[in-house]
């Protein structure tokens, strides 16, 4: 089996984790109302109707939010982009700690791909950050009030906040080292799943 979708898959997992902290639990997902009891002869809905009614409301509460951002959380959503903690935050996870890690898990690679693959990475991460970081703006400045994001820039100011943020990139790094051989036997698993499940 070839080795690159093994690293590819690598590489999505690390851009998933390599998010910034937020300051509060995820907002629960939209809730659909309860429907009415079946008259006698109607059919119940199907499970795919059901699930594409959630679909269309969840993109609804989206768009809704997307819709609230105003000059004001803008400002402070940059202004939490642009802190010195969050940024080397940044740094270090599209830098070389997490990069590393990865390639560490390429151990059956040659050396010298490690480090060309590593090289790509690091330059193709440097190449989309901006564009990563005005899109964090945007989506932060939509879904946060203005209340929350002076709390979050309260907090990564702070002493202990600095720290969690700087703390971040050895967490993921750790991570990556402990939940390796899952990650090896995941990947195992889904490419022969495809092999074995996919039309040919």
């Amino acid at each position: 089996m070839s080795q690159l979708p093994r690293f590819l898959l690598a590489a999505s997992l690390a851009a998933f984790v390599a998010a910034p902290l937020k300051a509060e639990e995820p907002a629960a997902a939209p809730k659909t109302e309860e429907a009415a009891p079946l008259a006698e002869g109607e059919e119940a809905a199907t499970s795919e109707a059901v699930e594409e009614a959630a679909a269309e409301e969840a993109e609804e509460a989206a768009e809704e939010a997307a819709s609230e951002a105003t000059e004001e959380t803008r400002e402070l959503a940059a202004r939490y982009l642009s802190l010195p903690a969050i940024q080397k935050m940044n740094d270090d996870l599209y830098g070389g700690n997490v990069i590393d890690s990865m390639m560490a898990m390429q151990d059956s690679l040659p050396e010298e791909i490690r480090k060309q693959l590593a090289t790509i990475l690091s330059e193709e991460f440097a190449k989309i950050r901006p564009g990563m970081e005005e899109a964090m703006i945007e989506s932060a400045a939509a879904t946060y009030s203005a209340e929350e994001l002076q709390a979050m820039i309260a907090f990564y100011e702070s002493p202990e906040g600095a720290s969690m943020a700087v703390k971040t990139a050895p967490f993921t790094q750790k991570t990556f080292e402990i939940f390796g051989p899952q990650m090896e036997e995941f990947q195992k698993a889904v490419v022969t799943r495809l092999m074995a499940e996919m039309p040919q």
